[in-house]
Order: C-alpha cells, then structure tokens, then sequence
C-alpha cells in the first residue's frame, strides 16, 4: 500500500487536512498541494496514483487544474477525484465530469466513503492499466509476427527467384551443350553456340558470387584487405567495365575530372565491386538514348562519387526499402538479376566506415546514388588534407 502516492489538492481547508489524515490512516502515501500550480508541477515530478482536487483553488479552479492534467499525454491517465463543499449542485458536478475528472463528491465525506471511493478507483485505474498494457503488448505481438511472416515471404520470393536465375542460363548452357556434342550445329552456328554457354556461365558465376556474398554478410565474415586505393582509377575501371554495354544501348556516359591520387583506405576487391555494381544498375535502367553522369569530388574530409542517371527512376515508397537483402520490385524482375547488388554495395560501404544513399523524384525521372567515404589518413592516424573539389573534365573512358 505504501507504493500508492496520492497528491491532495488543497490542504488548507479543514476537509483537506482531514483527507490527509484520513488517507495516511488508510496506508496511502500523501502529497500536498496548495495551489494549482504547485499540484501542475508535482502531479510531473512524483506522477501519483490518484489527485484529490478541490475545485475551489486560490490561484485556478479545479476543472482547469484536471483539463491540464487530461490534456497531457504523460499525465492523461492519473484519475482526478473532485470535491466541494460549496459547488454542489448538479450543474457542478456535469462541469466537473466535463473537464475529465473520474468522479466528484460533495463535502463533507465520511472517511469510510472516501477511503473505499479511493480503493475503487485505484482498482479501476490499475485494471484498465492492465488491459492496455495488454493491447499493446497484443499490438507488438501481431507487428512482430506480420514482420516474421513478411520476412518469410520476401525469402520464399527470393529463393523461388534464385532458382528461376540459375535456371535460366543453366538451360541455355544445357541446350547448345547437347548441340555441340551430338554434332547438329554446322560451322556458322558453333560460335553462337560457345557465345551463349560462355554468357550463361559468368550470369551463373556472378548470381553465385552475390550469393556467398550475402552468406558472407549474414554471418559476419565479410572482411576488407584494407590498402591505399586510388578511387578514381576504380571509378575508371568500373567506366571501362560498362564502356560496351553503354555503347550498345547508345547511352552518353559523362565523367568528371579528378585528381591522380584520390585516395581512399579500402578494400580494392571491394570498392570495384560497388562502383561497378551502381554503374551496370545504371545501364540496365536507363533507357536507350538516356544519359549517366558519373562525378568524383572532395567534400571536407570525405570523397563523394556520384552516379546519375535519366532511367526509370524510383518510387518513394520504394526508396527506403531499396538496400534491403530479399526485395525485388516488378521494375528490377523485369530486368532479370536477384536484386542483391545494392545489399551488398551498402554493406561493403558501411565496412569502409562510409555511405550509400539513394535519391529519385520518382518512376521514370532517373536516380541519383552516392558514395561517401572517408579520406586516407597519414600513418599516424591524422586525416589528410582535404583535397579541393575539381572542375568537370574526363577521368574516364567516355562513351
């Protein structure tokens, strides 16, 4: 019983000082409060079981004093008594029930019906407690379990997918196989035949390389060789890698000048990995005719890459979910792929101490990605000087 505070408004007058007493009797612990102010700022400090308000005050009435208290979301659920010796007609007591006070007595009470009108209410206001801590706990649960079956359905999604991608060049494979061993392909046909094996042979190899990648992440085995690495000849790299898909689609691939020695501590393996990653996203996204546009530039201590591209764009529901393991939108489906390259590329950033982030005005209006990492530091461990932003020009192969 002594864990229960009761904050008793206006102790000054006989009736007041008599439910003190009345209520200390009763084993409650008993706070008081002379003026509505004072009870504002200890209903805060102590948050009471119960308030005991007076509706005549000296500084604000009773009412006003249990509207304040209702209309805080912190407080809103502490029941209010009212009583009065003077306001006690029936207009008073709907007044009171107007301003959010459970129930409302009229001096004076008898100490045996305070103390049980006081032991009802706290029963009430302790099992409605209960019942919401029970919806809400009823609430967490149902969310978690929506999560779990979400979750379970974007895998059986990926997984049904990742057998349809294997499938697919492995038929092909299968199929030109059979041909070239029982002879059926003529001179002209053979290297068509090689061409198609050769290309569904690197499909399977990097679906399986994203594959372990993924296992690697999940199980916290991904690790970096961490070295000096010039960013902007990966970036070259990447540029060169893509060079020939770009001209196929008849794409403009537009690069910004750089510094030789842009230099970045990482993981070589890696960053080629991104930035080849966000540049074939781009290519496969942007329609022919379309336009990318590829920018390296020193921001204070960090390096920013930048690709952009006038695709397909994004939708704003989608971007927030765009570098999660197991999604597929219909846009990434149609274009074939497990969709797991953005995964991967925001994990191997994040392991390198930077970011990846995404931006789109929406379907059809093209996607921005960016890169930020942090500048190389000296052996000591000091950051290098930053390195001044550059004027647009050619780092790279241009398409």
């Amino acid at each position: 019983m002594s864990a229960i505070t009761i904050l008793n408004v206006d102790a000054t007058t006989p009736a007041g000082a008599a439910r003190s007493r009345t209520l200390t009797q009763a084993g409650y612990t008993i706070a008081e409060a002379r003026t509505g102010a004072e009870a504002l700022r200890l209903v805060h400090e102590l948050m009471p079981q119960l308030v005991i308000c007076d509706v005549t005050l000296s500084d604000m009435s009773g009412t006003d004093a249990c509207r304040q208290i209702k209309a805080d979301p912190l407080t809103r659920g502490i029941p209010v008594l009212h009583t009065s010796a003077t306001c006690v007609s029936a207009n008073n007591a709907q007044v009171t029930a107007a301003s959010g006070a459970e129930i409302y007595l009229t001096e004076p009470v008898e100490p045996l019906e305070l103390t049980t009108v006081v032991r009802v209410l706290l029963r009430l206001h302790h099992i409605e407690r209960e019942a919401l801590e029970r919806e809400a706990a009823f609430q967490r649960e149902q969310a978690a379990r929506k999560q779990a079956e979400d979750a379970t359905r974007l895998k059986d999604e990926f997984f049904a997918n990742v057998s349809h991608e294997l499938r697919t060049p492995m038929n092909a494979i299968i199929g030109w196989a059979h041909l070239l061993r029982t002879g059926r392909l003529d001179d002209t046909q053979r290297p068509r035949a090689l061409e198609s094996i050769d290309r569904g042979a690197r499909t399977q190899a990097r679906l399986i390389e994203d594959l372990l990648d993924v296992s690697r992440i999940v199980s916290g085995k991904l690790v970096l060789e961490r070295q000096p690495v010039n960013l902007a000849a990966v970036v070259a790299a990447a540029v060169e890698s893509q060079r020939a898909a770009a001209q196929e689609k008849g794409l403009t691939l537009q690069t910004g000048a750089a510094p030789p020695n842009f230099t970045v501590l990482g993981d070589l393996a890696r960053l080629q990995q991104v930035m080849q990653s966000l540049l074939s996203n781009a290519v496969k996204f942007t329609p022919s005719g379309g336009r990318i546009v590829l920018t390296l530039a020193c921001i204070g201590a960090e390096t920013c890459v930048s690709v952009a591209d006038t695709g397909e764009g994004i939708v704003a529901e989608r971007l927030p979910y765009l570098f999660d393991r197991f999604r597929q939108t219909d846009v990434t489906r149609a274009h074939g792929g497990l969709g797991l390259g953005l995964a991967i590329a925001r994990h191997v950033v994040e392991l390198h101490g930077g970011a990846i982030r995404a931006a789109s005005e929406g379907a059809g209006r093209g996607a921005t990605f960016t890169v930020t990492l942090p500048q190389a530091v000296d052996v000591e461990g000091t950051p290098r000087a930053p390195i001044a932003p550059t004027m647009p020009g050619n780092y790279g192969p241009k398409v």
